[in-house]
């Protein structure tokens, strides 16, 4: 690799590498490739002291980040970056996102502001919503509490444009129908198991898009806004 040399730190994400020959990846979608290994799940490496990556699949840190800031951004951002993207919010636009105080979540509320979004964070417990409204959520719930449904519509005037799911619960999914908006964009992360059930009609009538999302690209991660170089 031209562009790495001895000394430099490299972050790598999930995925390890992938055939670089079928058309995802031709298509810059690594991510879905059906050869792909994963770091933890089909190689080691995950929660190792050392790792053998490819060079092809690492990215530089910026000097200005240290590895403590850039090893969440390499899992968690990378993921709910790649989602909030899949979402197509726009800035000024609501997104919902479901488990805001988690790993995943508390990473995506600050990829979502800094995106220009307006984010209403859902989780459960006083302690989590507090936690979210620190991290700068414009409006925050407690999943807990009855007629979430309604709540969201009241606080996005309408529905929210987009809603990202990152608690394995399958009630969050069909609450989610329920409170975007005409033509929103649901992108699930959370793997509930078994099924899930959704309203039909709201489906077809509003337009909406249930779509799922794994990780970022090395592009994802190349650009994302805490790791992308500096100028």
């Amino acid at each position: 690799m031209k562009n790495l040399k001895i000394g430099d730190r490299v972050c790598t994400a999930w995925l390890k590498e992938s055939c670089q020959q079928c058309e995802n990846c031709w298509a810059g979608w690594e991510s879905v490739c059906e050869a792909q290994t994963n770091y933890g799940f089909t190689v080691d490496g995950s929660f190792s002291e050392y790792v053998i990556a490819s060079a092809n699949f690492c990215n530089k840190v910026p000097e200005d980040l240290s590895s403590v800031q850039a090893v969440p951004i390499t899992c968690a951002g990378v993921t709910t970056y790649k989602a909030l993207k899949e979402s197509n919010v726009r800035a000024g636009e609501w997104v919902v996102i479901v488990g805001g105080s988690g790993g995943l979540g508390h990473v995506g509320i600050q990829y979502a502001k800094f995106m220009g979004m307006r984010v209403l964070g859902i989780d459960r417990g006083l302690d989590k919503i507090k936690f979210m409204e620190g991290l700068g959520c414009d409006a925050v719930l407690d999943e807990d509490e009855e007629g979430v449904v309604e709540k969201v519509l009241k606080v996005t005037n309408g529905g929210a444009h987009g809603a990202i799911i990152l608690v394995p619960l399958q009630s969050c999914i069909t609450e989610a129908v329920g409170y975007l908006r005409r033509r929103g964009t649901m992108v699930l992360i959370a793997l509930p198991p078994g099924d899930f059930s959704a309203n039909t009609v709201d489906v077809v009538l509003k337009a909406i898009t249930i779509k799922g999302s794994i990780v970022g690209t090395r592009l994802d991660l190349a650009v994302s806004p805490y790791l992308r170089p500096s100028p």
